[in-house]
Parts: structure tokens; sequence; C-alpha cells
């Protein structure tokens, strides 16, 4: 063999040698390429699922779940800005077709950015049927990051039905408190009467909130009448908060009429009680220009002369000059009572000197 022949052969296995080093690495590459094009497509479908979601749109749905499985997908974490999933979403819109072909796709338990499961969007919109379905392969006792359960969703929703059925599940705590102090019940207080009686036989009446008010209290700063009535037999009126309010301190300042008569009425009550600053519920209600006149004088009328007296003279009679003049009046009706020979006085007097006599 020649020394060109010998050279020639030489370079050909080299060559060989070479292009089958790099046959795996080409192969590899390819199959990497493939691959992140597989991960792009199944992204991109995915987003399109999301996207389905908040159109309310189950065709579109169903349609990018099959691309998936052909894909050999079987579970999907994408998420939409508010990190809700596509089941979150649909849960939120009461879309129980689309709720029961997802929850085999995304994980019931996964939260959002606020802390909430699937079951506490269908809650919190007021999707009963999609509620219970989902509460079949959710926890009903998980808290959000405020601290509040589905309960406090219910109350939420406004909706006595959702609000009994929440009340009816194994784990649900109906006194439990978020980060600002409340409990279901109390973020219903002058908002929901219906929803805040139905969840009354099932609630602590007497947990406090952050500032120490009790539920009584509450209704009736908020002039909340008919929840008033409730919790009245449940409740001592005369409790005071960190501030040492009153029931009737808050009722007083906020003009309830109706609920200062009935707490004036109520056996037992302090209507000389005070406040941290000193004040009574008088002085309370004299202190907040809006108050209607009548609530002032069931008070004035309540109350001993002589408080009624001390509670203007710090406030000043100018102005209250209707209500001075009132009381000066009531003051002269009084003297001349007592100075009626019919009077009960005048007849004790004369009796006492006829028995001497």
């Amino acid at each position: 063999m020649s020394a060109a022949e010998t050279q020639e052969d030489g370079l050909g296995a080299s060559g060989k040698r070479w292009a089958d080093a790099a046959s795996p690495v080409l192969r590899r590459m390819m199959a990497d390429a493939e691959k992140d094009a597989l991960r792009w497509r199944i992204a991109t479908v995915e987003k399109q699922v999301v996207a389905a979601a908040s159109r309310n749109d189950f065709k579109a749905i169903t349609e990018g779940l099959r691309k998936l499985s052909l894909w050999g997908v079987s579970a999907m974490a994408a998420r939409d800005r508010d990190g809700r999933t596509p089941l979150a979403i649909m849960a939120g819109k009461g879309n129980i077709q689309a709720v029961r072909e997802l929850a085999g796709w995304c994980d019931p338990e996964t939260r959002d950015g606020h802390g909430w499961t699937a079951l506490f969007f269908a809650v919190r919109g007021n999707r009963l049927e999609c509620a219970q379905w989902l509460e079949q392969v959710s926890r009903a006792d998980g808290v959000d990051k405020k601290g509040q359960t589905i309960l406090h969703q219910a109350a939420g929703a406004r909706s006595v039905e959702m609000i009994q059925w929440v009340l009816s599940l194994p784990g649900v705590d109906a006194n439990a408190i978020d980060e600002d102090g409340r409990t279901a019940l109390r973020t219903l207080v002058g908002a929901d009467e219906d929803c805040a009686l139905a969840m009354l036989d099932r609630c602590d009446a007497t947990v406090r909130s952050p500032d120490g008010r009790t539920l009584l209290m509450e209704a009736a700063a908020w002039g909340d009448i008919t929840l008033f009535d409730a919790l009245l037999p449940r409740s001592d009126a005369n409790e005071q908060d960190r501030e040492g309010a009153t029931a009737l301190m808050l009722a007083a300042q906020g003009g309830w009429a109706s609920i200062v008569r009935k707490l004036i009425a109520c056996p037992g009550i302090d209507l000389e009680a005070k406040c941290q600053a000193k004040q009574t519920a008088l002085e309370w209600a004299m202190r907040n220009g809006n108050v209607p006149k009548k609530c002032i004088l069931a008070l004035c009328a309540a109350m001993p002369m002589e408080a009624s007296e001390r509670a203007l003279a710090r406030l000043g009679i100018e102005k209250f000059p209707e209500l001075f003049a009132q009381m000066e009046a009531a003051k002269m009706r009084a003297v001349i009572a007592e100075q009626s020979p019919h009077s009960p006085e005048q007849l004790f007097v004369r009796a006492r000197r006829s028995a001497r006599l």
C-alpha cells in the first residue's frame, strides 16, 4: 500500500471515529430540543386553560385538558396573576361541571395570594353546590392569611343558607377569631340581621373584640335593634369595654333612641356608670351634636335631677338651652307640687300633725 493510500485511510478512520463520538451528543441535543418544545407547548396550553376559566368557557377548558392528556400530562399547577388555579376560578363562578372536571387536574388545597383554597372561593361566591362538592376533597377547618375561616367567608357572602351549611360541617370553629380580633358573627353586626341571627345560637355572644367590646355593645353602637333584642337576654348590659364605655353610652352616642329606651328599662341598668373619661351615658349623648333630642330627654328623665344638672354644667348650659329650660321647669313643678295642699308631702305632714293632736 502506498503512502497516499495509508494517509487517506487514516483520515477516513479519524472522521468515522469523530462522527461516531458526535452522534450521541447530537441525539441528546435533539432530544433536549424536543423536550423544551413540548414543555413550551404544555405551558402555553395551561395558560389557555387558565384564561378559559377566567372566561367561564368550559368547552375551551376541556379542549385544553384533552391536549394535555395526549402529551402525558395528568396534573397542572398553572395559576393566574392572583395565584388562583383554574379550579379555584371556576369554583368562584359556580360552574360545577368544570369543578368536577378540574378537580383531578388541580390540587384543591392549593392557595392563592390571600391563602384561599377553591373551597374558600366557592363559599365566598355563595356557590353552595360547588362548596358541597369541594368539601368532600378539601379541608373545611383551614384559615387564610388573615386568620379567617370559611365561616367568615360565608358571613361575607351574606347567605343564611351558606352559613347554616358551613356551621353543620365538622371541625368548623364558630368562634374563630381573625387577625383583627373579629369572629364571623361580629362581621355581621350592623350589616345583615338575618345572617347574624342564623349564627347566634352556635356562637359565643360573650367573645370580646380587641377593644373589649361585647356583641351587645357592637349592636348598640351600630343601632342593630334586631340583633340587640336577641343579645340583651344573653348579656350583661352593664359590662364595659377598655375605655369604660357601656352599651348605653354607645347607643346614646349614636342617637339610637329605641335602644336607649330599652336599656333604660333593663332591670339593674347603671344609668350613672362612667367611662375612663368620667362621663356618663348622658354626656356621651350630649357631646355628639347630631343626637336626637328625644334620646337626650329620655336619659335626663331616667337619671336623677342632680346627675343631669352636673352633666349639663360640665358640657355647658349654652350648648343646650332648651334642655336647661326644661330642667328648670321640671324643678319648678316639683317645688309647686311640694307646696300644694294636696301633694303627697303636704298630706303626710298634715297626717302627722293630726296624729299628735
